[in-house]
């Protein structure tokens, strides 16, 4: 009986010692707080500071809850050796429900001045601080991705979710007045891969292009199957934005 005893408060000893220790973060949370359920950090770098205060990494199995929300990173999240588990007793970073926390290395802007611009199109000065400090790549407007002014418009559906002839572009393109603010995307002639184009120029044949060694060896494009984006021109379609970076006027089609 003494045996049996002290083998059940041994296993119990194991199994409560590899109880996972919880932190939580929350975009309205606080750096001030104590990282509990009730309490949650906001930052990323925040939890994984305490963590590293705490000389838990290695030792014990942790677990970081991310709430729902956007987390906005000033700069890079950096995990070294430090912060490394182990098999039996690994940090975990995870979502609480899945899809719901996105970490983003984006700007918020606010405090636009919006005006009309033409039809359904608005536009608004961007400050010179962050047009010098952000690439825009892409803009979202509350939890909407939206697309860079594009042809063939979006449609969600295919390759490049739409695609056109190169023929079909190089007439458009007659009427671009700055062309070289866009790219042009095209399949690889067998359509086994994609290759990708900036826009230096446009002559009365069409566009000039250059690039297209995205598999370490320049191939031909596929003539039927392109899109083109950042163009001003094709900001015709709601969902679509484009950026003047030399007035820094940032335009949206809502």
């Amino acid at each position: 009986m003494k045996k049996l005893i002290i083998s059940m408060l041994l296993c119990c000893t194991i199994e409560s010692s590899l109880v996972a220790r919880e932190y939580h973060v929350c975009p309205k949370g606080s750096d001030t707080h104590a990282g509990s359920k009730r309490e949650p950090f906001a930052t990323l770098a925040r939890v994984r500071d305490a963590i590293r205060e705490a000389g838990i990494a290695g030792r014990e199995p942790v677990n970081v809850v991310l709430a729902d929300g956007i987390y906005l990173l000033k700069e890079s999240f950096v995990l070294e050796p430090q912060d490394s588990g182990s098999e039996k007793v690994p940090v975990a970073y995870r979502a609480q429900n899945e899809g719901k926390a996105i970490v983003s290395g984006a700007t918020r802007i606010t405090g636009l001045t919006w005006e009309r611009h033409k039809g359904e199109i608005i536009k608004a000065k961007i400050p010179d601080s962050i047009l010098r400090s952000c690439r825009f790549d892409a803009v979202t407007v509350g939890d909407r991705k939206l697309h860079m002014a594009r042809f063939p418009n979006f449609t969600g559906q295919g390759n490049f979710d739409g695609v056109t002839s190169l023929e079909e572009v190089n007439q458009r393109a007659q009427n671009y007045s700055h062309p070289t603010t866009g790219f042009l995307h095209a399949l690889h002639r067998s359509r086994w891969g994609s290759v990708h184009y900036r826009i230096v120029g446009k002559d009365d044949k069409g566009l000039k292009l250059k690039g297209g060694w995205q598999q370490n060896r320049h191939r031909q494009l596929n003539r039927n199957n392109v899109m083109i984006e950042n163009i001003f021109e094709e900001l015709d379609d709601a969902g679509e934005w484009f950026l003047d970076r030399k007035t820094g006027m940032l335009y949206v089609y809502p």
